[in-house]
């Protein structure tokens, strides 16, 4: 019964990502289930269960269709280059060649400030970091972590 369960969810979410959403826990958690959806509908990643949202796979192809789901996928994730590439490529970005993690991201926020939101924890907790960023974009600093949002140096070069 289970399977043919599964093949009524699969048909469901490769017709709509989003019928994820009306799936069980463990649909919700089975790979090739989520990645036809997050394939048809990149957005129902944020229906997936929590174990997928560190998947390459599942990731990648959720945000070669929305590059601002970067910020739903695992922490490693969104400190992998390959998928911080493709989620920036799909926000119309263009990457340099040998750009780190770091780099990437604070293109990014210089175009879009609420990029800073996709970043790894680490970087949003850095303080010279978030300063580049507060630096280049003001409202960046919303996004950032470890009580820098409090920081006085920060809360100054954001101009408040």
């Amino acid at each position: 019964l289970m399977g043919c369960y599964a093949d009524v969810v699969f048909a469901a979410v490769h017709n709509s990502g989003h019928a994820l959403q009306y799936a069980s826990d463990k649909m919700r958690a089975n790979k090739s289930i989520v990645l036809a959806a997050v394939t048809q509908a990149g957005s129902s990643l944020l229906f997936s269960h929590d174990s997928l949202k560190s998947d390459k796979d599942v990731v990648l192809a959720a945000v070669k269709q929305d590059g601002l789901l970067l910020k739903l996928a695992h922490n490693s994730l969104r400190a992998d280059t390959d998928v911080v590439v493709a989620a920036l490529e799909c926000m119309g970005l263009s990457v340099p060649g040998g750009s780190t993690v770091k780099d990437m991201i604070l293109l990014a926020v210089q175009h879009f400030g609420h990029a800073l939101e996709l970043a790894p924890d680490e970087l949003r907790a850095d303080r010279r970091f978030v300063l580049e960023a507060v630096q280049a974009r003001p409202g960046a600093l919303k996004y950032a972590m470890g009580g820098l949002n409090e920081d006085d140096e920060c809360l100054k070069t954001a101009g408040r």
